[in-house]
């Protein structure tokens, strides 16, 4: 379960997204993830951190970051 407002992406068909984040909504897909049969509460869990581990590391931060500043600090000089 994650709010739809923090950034992250979700891989397709895994996962909950909250969209109000209030405690109904909590408990109403807390109980919808309790009634998932194993193997695919194992497979999302499985997508989730994978895709997690892949798109968020620090690895790939300091890449994307990196690429970035290069950018914006090459259209500094050509200015």
């Amino acid at each position: 379960m994650i709010s739809r407002n923090n950034g992250i992406d979700l891989p397709p068909d895994c996962g909950a997204w909250l969209e109000d984040c209030t405690a109904e909504e909590i408990a109403q897909k807390a109980r919808e993830v309790a009634k998932m049969p194993i193997g695919e509460l194992r497979r999302q869990i499985w997508e989730c951190q994978t895709t997690a581990l892949n798109r968020y590391s620090r690895e790939n931060f300091a890449k994307e970051m990196s690429a970035y500043l290069s950018a914006a600090l090459a259209e500094q000089i050509k200015n």
